[in-house]
């Protein structure tokens, strides 16, 4: 049995989309582990824009900028 050449060429796109879904699964799966390694944190608080070092990750209680005050702990 012999497949046309349109049944062909839908055959390898199909499998080249598997292919392309499977190579994002892996790749974001690898993400995943280098955040979780790097103990990433999206609640940690940010320097706020406009001041030096604004919107870098700051630690809490440590001064943001300019400004002399520090951020108050939520601890």
């Amino acid at each position: 049995m012999r497949m046309d050449d349109n049944a062909f060429q839908t055959e390898l796109m199909h499998l080249r989309c598997d292919l392309a879904a499977e190579q994002m699964m892996m790749a974001l799966w690898k993400l995943g582990r280098l955040i979780n390694k790097a103990h990433f944190d999206p609640n940690q608080p940010r320097a706020p824009a406009g001041m030096p070092g604004g919107g870098r990750w700051t630690e809490v209680g440590k001064r943001t900028g300019g400004t002399g005050r520090t951020r108050p702990s939520t601890h």
